[in-house]
Formats: structure tokens, sequence, C-alpha cells
């Protein structure tokens, strides 16, 4: 799950979410590709909450990116 543990995005997503009593969705799509051809990512991940994209990382870019401001918001998570 690369830089962000688990637990960590268990706990944003109650503090985010109010997940006191609510049931939400946690998925992550994983995509690799033996040979992608020029200047394509050899891996690429989508990470969704309740269907909403909220980051993304590919193997060219090296990096989670926030979709969802709730997760650019500062102090948000730890980089």
């Amino acid at each position: 799950m690369g830089s962000w543990g688990a637990l960590e995005l268990g706990l944003l997503l109650c503090a985010v979410c109010g997940a006191a009593g609510e049931l939400h969705t946690l998925r992550y799509f994983q995509t690799a590709m033996t040979d992608p051809g020029p200047e394509l990512p050899w891996f690429f991940e989508v990470g969704y909450v309740d269907g909403e994209i909220f980051m993304h990382y590919n193997s060219t870019g090296r990096r989670y990116v926030p979709r969802t401001e709730w997760i650019k918001a500062p102090g948000a998570v730890d980089p």
C-alpha cells in the first residue's frame, strides 16, 4: 500500500467521513504490464472510497497523488 499504512488510512476515513455508524468501502485496483511501451507506466494503482477516486499512483511518477479535496487538505495525511 505504499507510504500509507492501512491503519493510518482507516483512521483518516473515520475522521473525515464520520464513520461512527456508517459502512464504507475501500478498494484498490492495480494494473501491471509486462511490456508497456515507451513512456507508459509498468504499474498503475487507483484507490476508491465509496466508489469515489481518492488517489492514484503510477510507476513513472513514483508517488501517490491525491484526487479529492478531503485528502488534499493540510494535515489530512502525512506524506
